[in-house]
């Protein structure tokens, strides 16, 4: 889904080596020495009018495209760096955590379920930018497409990884104070209110994320005609549901990527 690897590397290049031209807003690069930049003035107002109307379009597609490959490569970055850290939690820090804690190493699994699912969800998250900026391709926008994209990007794309942003953050950065602040006495406290705070937001982005998937596989008008008002933003949880497995899932990754 993703155009090819060229035109990613070229991306990054434009990102890296480029600026808006102050005119046409178009990327230009500066390669010889002279501060001193000349631009061509047209005459005819009628080729002048043209030219400015292609510009504009060509930026408003590379601006786009720009757009959706950004986001693709964060959250594929992100993913990588989630398996690096859940790698080096169960190599490194479950122990530490374990004494620090007071918490049989045995017990300590609901963190690597919450970095299962970050993986997991990022994996999910790079591919809807792919799908989308294919899916609702400016040259084919129709009222129901822009009707179809805002309902993706607001309801769907965007709850879900509102959701997965706040579990990335928990997992990463507040379990990191467990394991180098001194322990006090409310340290028991503190961390059964991690604990709970962190299993639960790892369900509530499962279920997004596995809603996520199942509308954009049965199609976006069935899931415009299935969605509520009256349901929008809340959490529907499942009682009694088993913690899937992702070892399988994140050796996948491991193996492909």
């Amino acid at each position: 889904m993703l155009k090819n690897s060229t035109e990613s590397g070229n991306m990054t290049w434009i990102l890296a080596n480029t600026k808006p031209c102050p005119q046409c807003k178009r990327p230009i690069e500066k390669n010889q020495g002279c501060m001193h930049m000349t631009f061509q003035e047209l005459k005819d107002s009628g080729k002048l009018s043209a030219i400015e109307s292609e510009r504009e379009k060509a930026r408003l597609s590379l601006e786009r495209y720009m757009h959706y490959w950004q986001r693709w490569a964060e959250n594929n970055r992100a993913k990588e760096q989630a398996l690096g850290q859940l790698q080096r939690f169960l190599e490194q820090q479950q122990e530490s955590l374990s004494e620090l804690t007071a918490t049989p190493s045995s017990q300590l699994r609901f963190v690597e379920d919450a970095w299962d699912q970050v993986i997991d969800c990022r994996r999910v998250l790079k591919w809807t930018y792919a799908e989308g900026y294919y899916k609702f391709a400016v040259q084919s926008q129709t009222a129901q497409s822009q009707q179809h994209e805002e309902f993706f990007v607001f309801n769907q794309q965007g709850q879900a990884e509102s959701y997965l942003e706040k579990l990335h953050h928990k997992v990463e950065k507040d379990l990191q104070r467990f394991l180098t602040f001194q322990p006090g006495p409310d340290v028991h406290e503190k961390w059964t209110v991690f604990r709970e705070q962190l299993i639960g937001l790892t369900d509530v982005t499962r279920t997004h994320f596995q809603k996520l998937v199942d509308e954009m596989e049965k199609g976006l008008d069935a899931a415009l005609i299935s969605a509520s008002p009256s349901l929008d933003g809340a959490e529907e949880r499942t009682p009694g549901s088993s913690k899937r497995s992702r070892s399988r899932s994140r050796r996948a990754d491991l193996l492909a990527n």
